[in-house]
């Protein structure tokens, strides 16, 4: 940290696993030279402080991180922030995200802030979506809005966007609004991770037929079969798609193995023949009967109706969906 101020010519500051309160050290000492080149910090495997520590300012200040010393980096074109593990905590996230807006809103073009601890609320989407320049937007926690009448992720807040191409929405309700992204000509990479698809999210979902690559690990409550069901024809009403990856975690695969087993041993006892379930079953909607579809046809029907895209099916524990992504992987 001693250093940050004499790497004038430092473009690119991308850390392994670092602590909260020497990454903080490091951005200050970089918003004293004023001849800053910097336009990329990168830091997505921040670690916190123990919990072991019992004084509880030190603490505080050690798991505590402020956008405003970056908001000072002028240069920046990309900022990347995610904790190792747990929550991301900042402090006064708003207020210092406005201050990003009006210093970055130009430069900017690749922000991600993952596992914000207090969450992204709808507030904080109307400032985002000030970064004029975005081409890149990463965003999560999204579970609380913090709005009244605003329940499900404001995605159409992000439609003064226009130079969007990529999008990755953690958790949080995503309804029919999704459809708002029609409207972003240049976007065509679609994350959307542990989110919950609430029932009619498929009306929003058929309009984005220019979509090119979707991920989506969706995050179950009720009505199973009838979601998968939307996710299915919504999918395959994409006609540009050239990758498309369904995970599925094997936690919810198990609650639905156990559930067949049940259903099946009832079958038994009121005396007929109980068939055998079908290990790891995608139950769906098919003319208003709930059949169980296994992963292997689930993923012929899809590759089937979408012969230009590639299908991925992924299995994983519920830990492993956050690292989950598009980027990287050659369609």
């Amino acid at each position: 940290a001693e250093s940050a101020p004499i790497m004038t010519n430092l473009q690119k500051l991308e850390m392994p696993k670092i602590r909260i309160s020497e990454l903080q050290k490091i951005i200050i000492g970089l918003t004293d030279s004023q001849q800053s080149k910097l336009s990329s910090i990168v830091a997505t495997s921040i670690v916190t402080a123990s919990s072991s520590n019992t004084d509880t300012n030190s603490k505080e200040l050690n798991n505590t991180l402020r956008l405003e010393t970056f908001a000072q980096v002028r240069s920046l074109e990309e900022i990347k922030l995610r904790a190792a593990s747990g929550p991301l905590h900042i402090s006064n996230f708003e207020a210092d995200l406005g201050l990003m807006a009006i210093n970055l809103s130009t430069s900017l073009k690749r922000l991600s802030l993952l596992s914000i601890g207090t969450g992204v609320s709808y507030k904080q989407f109307e400032i985002i979506a000030q970064f004029k320049n975005l081409e890149s937007l990463e965003i999560g926690d999204c579970s609380r809005q913090g709005a009244a009448n605003a329940q499900t992720v404001p995605i159409n807040k992000l439609i003064s966007l226009k130079k969007l191409v990529h999008l990755r929405i953690e958790r949080g309700e995503i309804g029919r609004e999704v459809g708002s992204l029609e409207m972003l000509s240049s976007l065509d990479r679609l994350e959307l991770i542990d989110t919950e698809l609430k029932q009619g999210f498929s009306e929003g979902f058929i309009r984005l037929r220019k979509l090119k690559q979707l991920l989506l690990i969706p995050s179950y409550k009720d009505e199973v079969a009838a979601v998968n069901s939307e996710i299915v024809d919504s999918v395959l009403s994409m006609a540009e798609l050239n990758l498309f990856i369904l995970g599925l975690t094997n936690e919810w695969l198990e609650s639905m193995n156990t559930l067949l087993q049940a259903t099946s041993a009832t079958i038994g006892k009121e005396g007929s023949a109980p068939r055998q379930p079908t290990r790891d079953s995608f139950p769906i909607l098919v003319n208003g009967v709930c059949e169980m579809f296994s992963l292997k046809k689930l993923y012929k029907t899809l590759t089937d109706a979408l012969p230009s895209a590639q299908v991925k099916i992924l299995k994983m524990p519920q830990s492993a969906t956050i690292k989950q992504s598009i980027l990287g992987r050659k369609p």
